[in-house]
């Protein structure tokens, strides 16, 4: 009997965890969490990077699609060291020339038509490709182009990279940008093929400064 209640007190003592046991275990959560942090680190960088790619290669895809749908060349255009990108029509006299009522003035041709914007990832921007001088840009865009999407005036003023046009007949101009993870030290050029209009993006490594 007495053997039965010390078993049982015993049972009822160690009921909980001992501060050391605690102890114990926290540092063994800080330790796995050390060592498999920095591997998840990477692993979002390159979701956030195969994210980006994926977007901007859809929208480049788009602009050869609608341009050959509308009759009237598009243009994608990147923001340099930043993070916007948008893709409007290149100019607003040709879409007035292949409207469908007569009479259509500019403002309303460029309003009506089919515009895209977006963001990219954070710690992710457009650059220009190594050995392109960095002064090279391209001229701003016009207000009545940006109708119609959000923050038109901030988009007007922005630091755009070279449009990179797409045409009726399905061809593009030459192109080739960079989307960059200075953090994670991740690049991808993308480059768009002029007789085709399709891109292609290649994986690289940002090289160090």
């Amino acid at each position: 009997m007495l053997t039965t209640r010390y078993y049982q007190a015993s049972r009822r003592h160690r009921g909980g965890f001992t501060l050391l046991e605690v102890l114990l275990v926290l540092t063994l959560l800080i330790v796995i969490s050390a060592v498999i942090w920095p591997s998840l680190g990477r692993l979002f960088s390159r979701q956030g990077m195969e994210r980006a790619q994926s977007d901007v290669q859809v929208l480049l895809a788009a602009a050869r699609v609608r341009a050959t749908e509308a009759g009237a060349s598009y243009q994608f255009r990147y923001e340099v060291g930043g993070r916007r990108y948008v893709l409007v029509p290149a100019d607003g006299a040709e879409l007035v020339a292949v409207a469908d009522t007569p009479g259509t003035d500019i403002a309303t041709a460029t309003s009506a038509a089919w515009k895209r914007s977006g963001e990219l990832p954070e710690t992710v921007t457009f650059q220009l490709p190594a050995g392109l001088n960095t002064t090279v840009g391209g001229e701003p865009i016009s207000v009545e182009l940006l109708s119609g999407l959000l923050d038109t005036d901030a988009l007007s003023r922005a630091a755009w990279g070279p449009a990179i046009l797409f045409h009726p007949d399905g061809t593009a101009s030459d192109s080739i940008f960079v989307i960059a993870d200075d953090v994670n030290d991740e690049s991808t050029t993308i480059t768009v093929r002029g007789l085709t209009g399709a891109s292609h993006a290649s994986a690289t490594l940002v090289e160090e400064q």
